[in-house]
C-alpha cells in the first residue's frame, strides 16, 4: 500500500494515508515523497475522492460508513489491475525471492525508465515508462486480479497455510495465473514445483536453471567469499567468466532469473551483469551492518525455508564466523505448519532468540508455540541478556516478517 501511495504521488495525485502508530520501515519512502500517514485510529479522508483500502480496512463497518459518505471506494487489487492494464506489465511471483528479483529487474532495465511497486514499499511512476514492474502475491490468490504481459515465476513452494489447504490447491492457483499471461512466461526449471506445473501452462515458457537444459542455462557455478563465478549459455551464445557480489544460491536464482529476461529483452549481457552488479539489496533483504568483527544481518525472512537460504548465504560470506538467530514471528498459522522445519533451521545456530508475537494474548497458541520453541536447549525468549553480553566474530541474523529496527539499533549501540 505504501508503495502504491508513492506511485500515484508521483503521477501528481494527492495523496494520503493511515497505519498503526509505530515504526514499519516501509513508512521511509512515505516521507520522502511528503506522504502524510495519520493514525489508524484517528484518520480523516474528507476531501479526497478516492479510498483504496488495504486489507485491515474491508469490514462491514467501516465500508457502511464510507458509502454513507459517498466515496468511491476501491481495493488494493483493484487500482493495480487497472495500471496493469494500461501499461507493458511485467509481474514477478513466487513464494520466495519476488521482492529482490522486482529490483533486480528494475535495476537492469531502468535505462527504459521503469515504474514499480515493489513489496518492501517501493513504489515510483514515470509517465513514459516503458515497463511497469510490479510483485504478484499469491495470498488469497490475489495474483488473480491481473493480466500482466509477461511472468516471472521464482518458485512455488506450499506457503499461506491459513488460506490454501495444501500443495495441490497451492499449486493450481501458479497455474491459473502463468496461463494469464499475455506474452510468455519465466520459469525456474530447477525448482521441483514449477516443473511440476509446467505442463499445464498454455502460454510460451522460458526457462532457466544451474546445468540443466533450460533456454538460459548457468554452468561452472563457483560460490565465494566475493560473491559467485559463473558462465552462461543462451541460444547460441556462451558467456564465460561472469561475476556478481551476490552471496547465496537463492540470490543467484534470482539474478538468473533477472538475466534470462534481461536476455530475452535483448539487453546486452554485459549492460545486465555491470547494473546487477550496482544492485542495492531490498530493504530488509540481507541488510548488513557491521560493529567491529560483529555483523548483523537484517533478513524479512519469514518462512523456515527461506531462513534456511539466508543462513547459507551467511556462511558464505562469513564462514569464520558463529551465528545467533533473532526470530520475529508473525502468522502463527505458519508458525504451526511449519514448527519442526523451523526447529532443524534453528539447530544450525549457536543460540535462537523468540521475539514474542505482537498483541500476545495469555493461553493463546502463539504462547502455546514460544512455550513449545523453549522446550528446545538452545532456543529462548528474547530478552536483555543478548545486550549484556560480549561478542566476538559472530554474526546476528534478525529474520522475520514483523520490523526489528529497534532491537537492531539497541544490540548496536550495546554490541
Amino acid at each position: 500500500m505504501s508503495a502504491l501511495a508513492c506511485f500515484l504521488k508521483d503521477l501528481g495525485h494527492d495523496v494520503k494515508g493511515c497505519d498503526v502508530n509505530r515504526y514499519i520501515f516501509s513508512q521511509d519512502n512515505l516521507d520522502n515523497h511528503n506522504i502524510i500517514y495519520e493514525d489508524i485510529n484517528n484518520y480523516n479522508y474528507q476531501g479526497y475522492d478516492y479510498v483504496i483500502l488495504g486489507n485491515a480496512f474491508k469490514t462491514p463497518k467501516i465500508l457502511e460508513k464510507l458509502k454513507k459518505d459517498n466515496k468511491t471506494i476501491l481495493t488494493y487489487q483493484e487500482v493495480i489491475k487497472e495500471i496493469v492494464n494500461n501499461n507493458h506489465s511485467i509481474a514477478i511471483c513466487g513464494t520466495h525471492g519476488k521482492t529482490t528479483t522486482s529490483h533486480m529487474i528494475n535495476t537492469i532495465l531502468d535505462n527504459n525508465d521503469c515504474s514499480c511497486i515493489i513489496g518492501d514499499g517501493y513504489g515510483i511512476a514515470k509517465k513514459q515508462a516503458k515497463h511497469f514492474i510490479f510483485e504478484a502475491c499469491e495470498y488469497q490468490d490475489n495474483f488473480l486480479n491481473y493480466n500482466p504481459d509477461i511472468i516471472v515465476l521464482t518458485n512455488v513452494d506450499f506457503d499461506h497455510v491459513d488460506y490454501f489447504k495444501n500443495q495441490e490447491q497451492y499449486n493450481q492457483s501458479f497455474i491459473n495465473f502463468l496461463n494469464q499471461a499475455k506474452d510468455f512466461i519465466i520459469l525456474n526449471n530447477d525448482d521441483r514445483n514449477s516443473v511440476l506445473i509446467k505442463n499445464k501452462i498454455t502460454k510460451k515458457i522460458y526457462s532457466y536453471g544451474i546445468n540443466n537444459a533450460s533456454d538460459v542455462m548457468a554452468y561452472n557455478v563457483i560460490y565465494d567469499t566475493t560473491g559467485v563465478t559463473f558462465s552462461i549459455k543462451y541460444k547460441d551464445n556462451n558467456y564465460e567468466n561472469l561475476h556478481l557480489n551476490i552471496y547465496g544460491k537463492h540470490l543467484f536464482y534470482d539474478a538468473l532469473a533477472t538475466i534470462s529476461l534481461g536476455l530475452i529483452l535483448n539487453e546486452s549481457i554485459e549492460n545486465i551483469i555491470e547494473r546487477l552488479n550496482n544492485f542495492k539489496p531490498a530493504k530488509r533483504r540481507f541488510n548488513i551492518y557491521q560493529k567491529h568483527n560483529n555483523v548483523i544481518v537484517d533478513d524479512y525472512g519469514h518462512h523456515p525455508k527461506e531462513i534456511n537460504l539466508t543462513i547459507q548465504s551467511i556462511k558464505q560470506k562469513f564462514p569464520a564466523k558463529s551465528l545467533i538467530i533473532v526470530f520475529f514471528p508473525d502468522r502463527s498459522s505458519r508458525i504451526e505448519y511449519f514448527f519442526n522445519e523451523y526447529i532443524e533451521v534453528f539447530k544450525k545456530a549457536t543460540k535462537t532468540y523468540i521475539i514474542p508475537f505482537i498483541n500476545l494474548q495469555k493461553e493463546s497458541i502463539e504462547e502455546k508455540l514460544l512455550q513449545s520453541f523453549c522446550k528446545h536447549q538452545s532456543i529462548t525468549i528474547y530478552d536483555d541478556f543478548i545486550y549484556n553480553h560480549s561478542y566476538d566474530n559472530t554474526v546476528f541474523l534478525f529474520t522475520g516478517s514483523k520490523d526489528t529496527k529497534k532491537y537492531i539499533q539497541r544490540l548496536l549501540e550495546n554490541i
